[in-house]
């Protein structure tokens, strides 16, 4: 059984799968798919093209398949 929160905004597109927590404002958008018993932490965001397999924990504030906004790496 799924616990989302009442603040998490959730995509009907989603692709959810069973024993899912999502927790308190966290926003989970169009064309993601996220596997069994995993966990979503508060504030964490998962865009559009966002893969998460079975028993991941997503902490706050993280955001999943988003461009970076600082591009200058090495």
């Amino acid at each position: 059984m799924n616990n989302i929160h009442s603040t998490a905004i959730v995509s009907k597109k989603a692709s959810i799968g069973d024993d899912i927590t999502v927790a308190p404002y966290a926003i989970i958008e169009d064309d993601t798919e996220i596997g069994n018993d995993c966990e979503i932490g508060p504030h964490a965001v998962l865009y559009n093209g966002a893969r998460i397999g079975k028993k991941v924990k997503i902490k706050q504030a993280v955001s999943v398949a988003h461009v970076p906004q600082d591009l200058k790496f090495g």
